[in-house]
C-alpha cells in the first residue's frame, strides 16, 4: 500500500466482526482491515471501487461484496 497513513473513515459490520474502510483521495481504491474482537492483529489490504449496474458503488473483501453505502461513518 506504498507505505502511506491510511484515513479509515467508516466501518461494515457482520455481527461482533467486520470491517473498517477507508477510501481514497481518487475515489479509485477501497483501503480496509478486518476487525475481529476475538484477537489478532488487524492487517490492511486495498481493492478497486467498482459500481453495480444501478450505480451503487462496491468493492470485495475476501469474496464478499461490500457495498460503501451500507458503510457507517465514524463521525456520526
Amino acid at each position: 500500500m506504498d507505505n502511506k497513513e491510511v484515513n479509515y473513515v467508516a466501518y461494515y459490520s457482520m455481527g461482533l466482526a467486520g470491517y473498517e474502510v477507508g477510501v481514497s483521495d481518487d475515489g479509485e481504491t477501497a483501503f480496509y482491515r478486518y476487525i475481529n474482537p476475538g484477537g489478532g492483529k488487524p492487517y490492511g489490504q486495498h481493492a478497486k471501487i467498482r459500481y453495480t449496474s444501478k450505480g451503487r458503488a462496491y468493492f470485495l473483501a475476501n469474496g464478499r461484496r461490500i457495498h460503501l453505502d451500507q458503510c457507517l461513518r465514524k463521525d456520526i
